[in-house]
């Protein structure tokens, strides 16, 4: 009842970690991470009205062209200036727009036809590069090397930070084509040096008589860069161990889910939805990354085919996932309901259609408690590893890219809830509860599926590569805490809110309506669970007890096997084996006649457990039969077993009847099957 109460110390204590991770996070995330360098000042439409407005002053009419525009940034650089001058200063570097960190990136192109245009911008509005792809045998001619470098000063004439420094030339180099020759220029500012060796660039390109391309980039040392692509390759192959430790768990999840569907107990039906809305949120996911696709488009294909491959890979991904999903969700909520019957308490109203109620609002409340703890956790762990054991992370973010969506405040959404629910099913629920069957230990079952979690995590830009393993083992382990001490929706809705947040602040910061608006919305899509708040003083409502005067052999046959399974051998301490034979062996004897009526049935059914159980020696209290109900009573049960019993039986369906498990009085529970419509029946 703890799990239900509002008023509590624990909810107390919980309140003010909760607080403290909170103020944590706001006051030091400038600090810490830096995705708070992203000051959007333009929108996206008019980020993609300053690139027309550039190539209409270079006479280039786009008109009939396609554009896209996605959201990115130069790895090189913030990972060379973060690794070199740490976080907070080259957040400041970002911020003053020295160096084109982040950059909205342009394409304009026309199916069936080679040549197009591309664009970066930064959020602020300053055109950094822009290129003209031409086809190899494009004519040109050639003007010479006097000649092209010429029209590369006078092409750079105008730009400010051309104007001042002291730009020297550093690579001079020329490419004959069939039809024309291109002469490649670079200029290096050696008035200003960043950290050993990092220079901006300007580099040019003239193909004939026109400038095709200019950028402004960085250049990081190649040294550097070498030790950078080694560091990467090993969290490569730590994500490597993570994907065989997912593998082996959904071969185990495969393995649990035929054994049990041969025997009917599964909870399907709810595990079904789960694995739906995991499917909808990759689909959109996908649908709503669309410009990210158009990025990499051949436009030799023909535009409806890749269309068409677009939206039935995102469909069929989508089916695949929530297929993997489902099955773990299944095995997860079986072996749940064996070793954390507690933890599954909101989702087992769920499954009896007991949506909202107190427990989704407790539930609620603690995961964004639980969100906030995480906030602080993540914020003082980074903040402590970056300035005392020489941890660095770039300024890139792996939620960056939702800023070039279609809709971006749908990416919070269908990322939140992607994560959220595939990863807590396979590794909170299922990865604890196979481990804790196969190792008996609930701590190494923890530390096992939150090691497998945290690894997946490596190739994300945390140096050292293996930082990210310990953060997220750790965090991993803390949340297996409130798994089992509360609940798995509790779990679920904190990993959301988490990703949700982290997705809206730098829209928030912005200065921009578009982006601010959508930080607002992204925000209220992260408060959604808080809505469940509504139903904090509603109670569960009881499933009414039904009578039912006739029931087939065949269902009688699963409904027995149930009971006998999950009733009869509670205080048997028996081998897996030894169980599935004493099942197998008092269904088949008992089932071996034709019974008239239900009444009967139960009547024998009843007998035979008590027998079966006082010749093995058990003694989980009596078990009578109230004939007047046709409901089997037990009686005297250890508080254990109606805690699994009640969570285990309450909803199974068979045949169109399901299981009712209702507590009377302190000591006893009455078991009875419930009609589909729900209505009391004379008796027989």
């Amino acid at each position: 009842m703890h799990r239900l109460k509002l008023l509590s110390w624990e909810n107390l204590i919980l309140l003010l970690l909760a607080t403290a991770g909170l103020l944590t996070f706001i006051f030091l995330n400038d600090q810490v991470f830096p995705t708070a360098s992203i000051d959007f000042k333009f929108s996206k439409s008019q980020i993609g009205q300053v690139g027309e407005d550039y190539l209409a002053k270079l006479g280039i009419d786009t008109t009939g062209y396609t554009r896209t525009i996605i959201f990115g940034s130069d790895d090189n650089a913030s990972v060379y200036l973060t690794s070199q001058l740490g976080i907070e200063q080259t957040n400041e570097i970002i911020k003053s727009t020295e160096i084109p960190i982040w950059r909205w990136e342009l394409r304009w192109f026309i199916a069936g036809e080679r040549t197009e245009y591309q664009m970066f911008i930064t959020p602020q509005g300053e055109v950094v590069a822009f290129k003209t792809v031409l086809p190899e045998d494009a004519a040109g001619g050639d003007v010479g090397r006097e000649q092209a470098l010429l029209s590369a000063q006078n092409f750079l004439t105008n730009n400010p930070r051309f104007s001042s420094g002291d730009w020297q030339l550093v690579e001079d180099s020329s490419k004959t084509l069939p039809n024309r020759t291109d002469y490649y220029f670079t200029w290096e500012d050696k008035s200003t040096t960043f950290g050993e060796e990092g220079h901006l660039r300007m580099s040019l390109v003239v193909s004939g008589e026109q400038v095709s391309t200019a950028r402004l980039l960085f250049k990081a040392p190649e040294k550097f860069l070498d030790q950078y692509e080694n560091e990467k390759s090993w969290g490569t192959l730590l994500g490597m161990f993570s994907a065989l430790g997912m593998v082996i768990l959904l071969i185990g999840g495969i393995i649990i889910f035929l054994k049990r569907i041969r025997t009917h107990t599964l909870p399907i039906k709810y595990a079904l939805v789960v694995g739906l809305v995991v499917a909808v949120a990759v689909f959109l996911f996908s649908v709503n990354s669309f410009p990210t696709s158009l990025m990499d488009y051949n436009t030799s294909q023909a535009y409806a085919t890749f269309l068409f491959q677009h939206i039935f890979y995102a469909l069929m991904g989508g089916l695949l996932y929530g297929l993997v999903v489902f099955i773990v969700a299944t095995s997860g909520q079986t072996l749940g309901l064996k070793f954390f019957p507690n933890s599954l308490s909101t989702t087992e109203s769920f499954r009896r259609r007991e949506v909202f109620g107190r427990p989704l609002a407790m539930a609620s409340l603690r995961g964004y408690f639980v969100a906030f703890i995480g906030l602080g956790y993540q914020t003082l762990f980074y903040l402590i590893a970056t300035r005392y054991f020489g941890v660095w992370f770039p300024a890139g973010n792996e939620y960056s890219d939702v800023y070039g969506t279609l809709v971006p405040f749908i990416a919070p959404l269908s990322v939140g809830i992607l994560a959220a629910v595939s990863e807590e099913y396979m590794f909170r629920l299922f990865g604890v509860a196979w481990f804790k069957s196969l190792f008996r230990n609930t701590f190494i079952a923890a530390l096992l599926a939150s090691m497998i979690w945290a690894l997946g995590h490596s190739t994300y830009s945390v140096y050292p590569v293996y930082t990210r393993g310990i953060e997220l083992t750790i965090d991993g382990l803390i949340t297996c805490f409130f798994f089992l001490r509360y609940d798995l929706m509790t779990v679920i809705i904190a990993h959301y809110a988490i990703d949700a947040i982290f997705v809206g602040i730098p829209m928030l910061k912005s200065g921009n309506t578009y982006f601010l608006v959508s930080g607002v919305v992204v925000m209220a899509l992260a408060a959604l669970p808080l809505l469940s708040l509504l139903f904090l003083r509603r109670k569960q409502k009881a499933v009414p007890a039904v009578i039912i005067p006739h029931i087939s052999d065949s269902a009688l046959r699963l409904w027995t096997r149930k009971l006998l399974a999950f009733i009869g051998t509670f205080a048997v301490k028996l081998s897996p084996r030894e169980k599935e034979e004493f099942v197998s062996q008092v269904s088949d004897s008992f089932l071996a006649e034709d019974f008239g009526n239900v009444g009967k049935d139960l009547s024998r059914l009843t007998v035979q457990v008590a027998q079966f159980i006082e010749e093995l020696g058990g003694a989980p209290g009596k078990v009578t039969e109230l004939s007047e109900s046709r409901s089997v009573i037990l009686t005297r049960p250890k508080p254990d077993q109606i805690t699994v019993v009640t969570a285990y039986l309450s909803g199974i369906v068979v045949s169109g009847y399901k299981l009712s498990v209702e507590k009377v009085g302190d000591r006893e529970l009455k078991i009875t099957l419930v009609g589909n419509k729900y209505r009391r029946l004379p008796s027989p």
